[in-house]
């Protein structure tokens, strides 16, 4: 059950509750932004063909990365790719911390019940 009630206030907020890096998430999804840090990869890709730039210097050229679209010259627009994505990763440790709460709730019922019995 509180597996369920936690999945609900994710589920029920109006705000996007899988990205660690926003401010009005919940504090348990802004406690990944540490762990999301150091294992992130962010690459710059091309938007017009998906090809990753590896020696692309944002500061040499930043209104290429300003929007999206195409910019005057037939020079495609610029993104940064994250790998994991901020909503992959929030939901996996999500789900990881649910299991890992009812792994150690299951734990404590068999160690009450064991009492119990022993009387």
């Amino acid at each position: 059950m509180p597996v369920l009630t936690y999945g609900g206030i994710h589920y029920g907020s109006n705000r996007d509750e899988l990205d660690p890096f926003d401010d009005f998430a919940m504090p348990t999804t802004q406690s990944f932004r540490p762990l999301y840090h150091t294992i992130v990869t962010s690459t710059w890709v091309d938007m017009g063909t998906g090809e990753e730039l590896p020696d692309y210097d944002p500061t040499a050229n930043p209104v290429r990365h300003a929007g999206g679209g195409m910019l005057p010259g037939g020079m495609s627009m610029v993104t940064v790719r994250e790998t994991p994505t901020r909503r992959t990763f929030t939901l996996l440790l999500h789900t990881l911390l649910s299991v890992l709460l009812g792994f150690a709730g299951a734990r404590f019922a068999v160690y009450v019940h064991a009492r119990e019995e022993s009387g």
